[in-house]
């Protein structure tokens, strides 16, 4: 990501946040929350984009709305306030050792994971248990309207074979692509308080990013981006702690 200035404007951030309070746009699961129509001739070309209808790879779950309004606020509250973000820090890691502002979050997903419905290696890998022998790590990023984050895959070597993902505040369009074929594609839909989870093919055979832009194409609408937080929690292979 983008190291440039990450609030703008009193006026800017308080209008987010005052979003975020107000609640979270409707969002759909993957049969609904994308759209065919492409946009008006008068908007290709610039900065925008056309979510496609295609089949979402294999081992991704979505999870829209997860994350209850209540908890979206106090956990935006605990990041901006409590946690050491700058101007120039819009990223933020933690090994092990996981601040204490994401501990609400913790406690939600360990209680509503089991009920999502996941294969049993998938919710193993997720549940914080004492005698779990991996470390989870934590990202924490924040996004200026048009950032992004380039195309990845998260390194097989250093974390494990599960990834979960929590979306706060703005709306963005996750781009997957697959590595055998880039042609290939699937745009998902990530709105305020949706939960998505990496596995399988998902986590190792297709990449994942968010395209540099200012607005989506989301259900027929021209969507502008806001401020965006996220969260990524991973398991730590051996020596994963070690950067570099």
């Amino acid at each position: 990501m983008a190291g440039s200035s990450l609030f703008g404007s009193d006026s800017e951030s308080d209008n987010e946040l005052d979003d975020a309070i107000a609640g979270p746009s409707r969002s759909q699961g993957f049969a609904h929350s994308r759209t065919a129509a492409p946009p008006p001739r008068s908007c290709r070309g610039d900065r925008s984009s056309t979510v496609s209808p295609r089949a979402a790879p294999e081992g991704l779950f979505h999870f829209p709305q997860a994350i209850p309004i209540e908890l979206q606020t106090l956990l935006v509250h605990n990041i901006t306030i409590t946690l050491p973000l700058t101007v120039k820090q819009n990223q933020l890691m933690y090994f092990a050792h996981l601040p204490s502002a994401l501990d609400p979050l913790l406690h939600r997903l360990n209680a509503d994971i089991p009920t999502y419905g996941l294969p049993t290696e998938v919710l193993e890998d997720l549940l914080d248990r004492p005698d779990h022998e991996r470390d989870r790590q934590a990202i924490i990023n924040l996004y200026r309207p048009g950032m992004g984050i380039a195309p990845h895959v998260d390194l097989p070597h250093r974390y494990s074979s599960v990834i979960l993902g929590i979306s706060l505040l703005g709306t963005t369009v996750m781009d997957f692509v697959s590595t055998c074929d880039s042609e290939n594609k699937f745009e998902l839909v990530l709105r305020p308080g949706d939960v998505y989870i990496l596995s399988g093919k998902s986590r190792y055979a297709w990449t994942h990013g968010i395209q540099y832009r200012d607005s989506d194409w989301i259900e027929g609408e021209e969507r502008k981006r806001g401020l965006r937080i996220s969260v990524t929690l991973r398991r730590m292979k051996e020596g994963g702690h070690v950067v570099g």
